[in-house]
């Protein structure tokens, strides 16, 4: 058994420790232009298959205050592909965190029904 060289940024797995996980998140320090590159969604598709998830992220820095910070960009072997935003120069990093946060357990919940 060879070990996981696969290396998302953010696992995230549920409570009761089910073996797949939530969302696996892939963050980009290089600003969004219009769509991510293919070669990122692959990288994300690629983790998505090995850590067991449904659904996916890729991460950018926010460009503004009416961009959603979680958006549902389609869908790839039956895993969702979510474009995540966060302002990076926010005033309050830890607020900024729990407003991402709450994006993606309502992503999670919304997809799940």
């Amino acid at each position: 058994h060879k070990p996981n060289r696969a290396t998302p940024d953010i696992v995230v797995r549920r409570a009761t420790g089910h073996p797949t996980s939530e969302f696996v998140i892939d963050a980009k320090y290089k600003p969004l232009q219009r769509h991510p590159d293919r070669d990122d969604i692959n990288q994300v598709i690629v983790y998505g298959l090995v850590y067991d998830s449904r659904r996916v992220g890729l991460a950018y820095p926010r460009r503004g205050p009416s961009e959603p910070i979680v958006e549902k960009i389609g869908t790839i072997f039956n895993i969702q592909v979510f474009k995540i935003a966060m302002h990076l120069g926010a005033v309050d990093l830890i607020e900024e965190e729990r407003k991402v946060v709450a994006a993606l357990a309502s992503a999670i919940h919304t997809q799940q029904q």
